[in-house]
């Protein structure tokens, strides 16, 4: 493509009512997978910015013109047929019936607007307001879409007004302090990572589908029905002063804290955490569960600190679920015994009984600790560490474990309740292993014990696994497999530090898999003694799904005479861009991007971009093969996706020479405004091969090609 063309469609002639903040479009011959054209959904432009609007066609009938309102002021309109766009801020529109949509523009962005006694059949999409924002006083709106990209922005119910339901789809303020009616508020899939929502005031039903986001219930406020959606992984919600959820349907691990409460919940995901609100919700029985069944039915000791795990099954219907972790456990004596979600872990020489309670269903397990050789050194086993395909065992000093055969052991699995065969089960020096189970989304519990005359040791433990996990493939730029490379997972949306929670090794064809509980991971790869910059990948561990495209591309260390600049950045946007403008050598500039990735000078290859992502996180690399003395610029385009570059963690590292670690570099500062381009820094190149940087960090809706383009063209006419 050359510069004329991409002009062209950069900066396309205004016709109509466009504004400035109409959708750039990529040829499909470029991406293919964007299925992109101008308006396109999936930007985070499209036609939300844009003014035109032709009419609402009321369900037949002559189309009847729309009505922009374009300036500050107060409007009453009547009774309107078709659509109303309001695109200024400081408008108040009052005692007005729209049959058809209402939208408030980009282009109101942080400014004011009232909507008093208007009544919307259609839907009224907002995205442009701020932080005091949108007030709806004694209004009708069937169904409301609040979408502001950098989510600096409050929807305020007043009066008597009356609302069907209220979509969120970026980070958002809610404020209900109607005493009409408010229907259900529907956090969608859409809000980016990290983004916030803070309800205030009643609000009968709420359903989050967001993932990784925070949700806030302010002071006082009133949650009836809360439903968290498997999609809304690792979610965190903030219950304040004062604040109640009567019930919550969780389907996902998530987070609770704050001052309020939550009275009653519906677990349906191990792993959720309450420890950080003030008193747990009574958690509610599944009502498909119809009876119960427990194994073992006794637990026996014979070492203090052994483990044994007792696992609970419920009949709901044709189906068995597994409900160990859902059920109170309680001990009558825990001087003899102690446990926790079904695992006993002996204390004492005696008998006790630990009680299970779940619903209307309660179990009685008799426990017994006997000490064998009781005040004899004789070793235990005292330790067990799961995997899916293998159980590492530990011992006290003094026992040889290559002595030991697999007919020292007793070895017991459950899988959803039901003893499970493990296949192939071999032991090798404090190792068994076994094939994998390949039972996605169930819990795996082994327990390993002494045989019955404990011929060489005495004890037994109880260890578990999730298996639930991801899997995906790592390849280098140039598409080939990275075989035996070493990823480091951290548990945590872009944590990249800390406790190592999980390590895999990919195999010959650069595939990996690995088994981890349900969360959100970051995985690190390159670095050390690797030939490849440390870079990260994001792995999903879902219960319902199997993730098997966590993929990733391994970059190399540049060699001493390239300089290799990597952009990455998180989940939202789906497609940032890198382009790089610099000398060309003949008193013009290159500019690489997208959709001419190379710049040649007599037949060789100076500048490549080596990697263009779409998918989100990055990364995307551009490589200068050959400097030449002049300026290079960097900057990166929002492509598509929802958020902004603003909220993106964007960041860009400058590796010069064959290093391992960045020569500059730039992270973009979180704040409000959806500027379309962000310049982010100058590599200065002196003619005797000296290289500076020199940060610009500048934010613009306004092509930066164009006045790097014409920097050169001044040059030439001063020459």
């Amino acid at each position: 493509m050359n510069k004329s063309t991409y002009d062209s469609y950069m900066n396309p002639a205004k016709t109509g009512d466009e504004t400035e903040d109409s959708t750039e479009a990529k040829p499909e011959t470029t991406k293919p997978s964007e299925g992109s054209s101008k308006g396109s959904s999936g930007s985070s432009s499209g036609d939300k910015g844009n003014g035109s609007n032709n009419g609402g066609n009321n369900g037949g009938g002559e189309q009847a013109p729309s009505k922009n309102l374009t300036a500050p002021g107060e409007y009453t309109l009547g009774d309107v047929t078709g659509n109303v766009t309001i695109s200024s801020k400081d408008v108040t529109l009052k005692n007005t019936k729209i049959n058809g949509n209402l939208k408030i523009l980009e282009s109101v962005e942080n400014g004011d607007v009232t909507l008093d006694n208007v009544n919307v059949t259609g839907t009224t999409e907002i995205y442009g307001g701020g932080p005091n924002s949108i007030h709806a006083v004694n209004s009708v709106l069937a169904t409301v879409i609040v979408d502001k990209a950098d989510g600096s922005i409050r929807l305020v119910l007043e009066g008597g007004s009356d609302v069907q339901q209220i979509e969120i789809r970026s980070g958002a303020i809610v404020q209900n302090v109607s005493t009409g009616q408010v229907g259900s508020i529907d956090i969608a899939e859409s809000v980016p990572h990290n983004a916030s929502v803070a309800l205030s005031g009643n609000f009968d039903s709420v359903m989050v589908h967001a993932e990784q986001i925070s949700v806030e219930f302010g002071d006082n406020s009133t949650i009836g029905n809360l439903e968290v959606f498997e999609q809304a992984l690792n979610t965190v919600f903030k219950i304040n002063n004062g604040a109640v959820v009567n019930r919550a349907i969780l389907n996902a691990i998530v987070q609770f804290s704050g001052g309020g409460a939550l009275h009653s919940a519906l677990v349906n995901v191990e792993g959720i955490d309450f420890s950080q609100l003030n008193q747990s919700p009574t958690i509610e029985a599944d009502p498909t569960v119809t009876s119960v069944v427990y194994s073992p039915e006794a637990a026996e000791f014979s070492a203090i600190d052994s483990t044994r795990q007792i696992v609970l099954t419920g009949n709901a219907g044709s189906a068995f679920k597994d409900i160990t972790s859902f059920a109170t456990w309680e001990v009558e004596d825990s001087s003899i015994a102690v446990v926790n979600s079904g695992k006993i872990q002996a204390k004492g020489n005696g008998t006790t009984v630990v009680q299970a309670q779940y619903g209307d269903f309660e179990i009685n397990v008799p426990v017994t600790v006997a000490v064998y050789n009781e005040g004899a050194a004789y070793p235990t086993l005292e330790g067990i560490q799961v995997t899916n395909g293998s159980a590492k065992l530990e011992f006290t000093e003094g026992l040889d474990t290559s002595e030991l055969t697999v007919d020292d052991f007793v070895v017991h699995a459950y899988l959803n309740g039901a003893e499970q065969q493990l296949n192939n089960l071999q032991y090798r020096n404090g190792e068994f292993t076994f094939e994998p189970v390949n039972r996605y989304g169930a819990t795996l519990y082994i327990t390993v014990e002494s045989d019955v005359n404990k011929t060489h040791f005495a004890g037994s433990q109880s260890g578990t696994i999730k298996l639930t996990g991801f899997g995906g493939h790592i390849k280098d730029v140039a598409g080939e497999a990275v075989a035996n490379l070493q990823i480091s997972f951290r548990k945590g949306l872009d944590n990249k530090t800390g406790e190592i929670v999980g390590s895999v090794t990919t195999d010959t064809y650069g595939n990996y898999q690995i088994y981890l509980p349900p969360g959100i991971y970051t995985g690190e790869l390159g670095g050390g003694d690797t030939k490849y910059i440390k870079t990260y990948l994001i792995g999903v561990s879902a219960v319902n799904v199997e993730n098997r495209n966590e993929n990733q591309t391994a970059i190399e260390i540049p060699t001493q005479d390239e300089t290799r600049i990597v952009l990455t950045w998180g989940k939202d946007p789906a497609d940032l861009d890198s382009h790089l403008v610099g000398p060309a050598g003949d008193n013009s500039v290159f500019h690489t991007f997208f959709a001419d990735k190379q710049y040649y000078n007599n037949d060789e290859l100076m500048v490549d971009l080596d990697l263009d992502d779409v998918t989100s996180y990055g990364p995307e690399t551009t490589t200068i093969r050959q400097l030449l003395p002049g300026t290079y610029t960097f900057y990166v385009h929002h492509f598509s996706g929802v958020s902004t570059i603003k909220s993106s963690g964007a960041k860009i590292e400058v590796f010069h020479g064959a290093v391992a670690s960045p020569s500059a570099s730039f992270t973009v500062e979180e704040g409000s405004g959806n500027e379309r381009y962000w310049v982010v820094f100058k590599m200065i190149v002196a003619d005797n091969g000296t290289v500076t940087f020199e940060s610009v960090d500048t934010f613009t809706d306004i092509n930066p090609l164009n006045s790097l383009q014409s920097s050169v063209d001044h040059s030439e006419e001063e020459l």
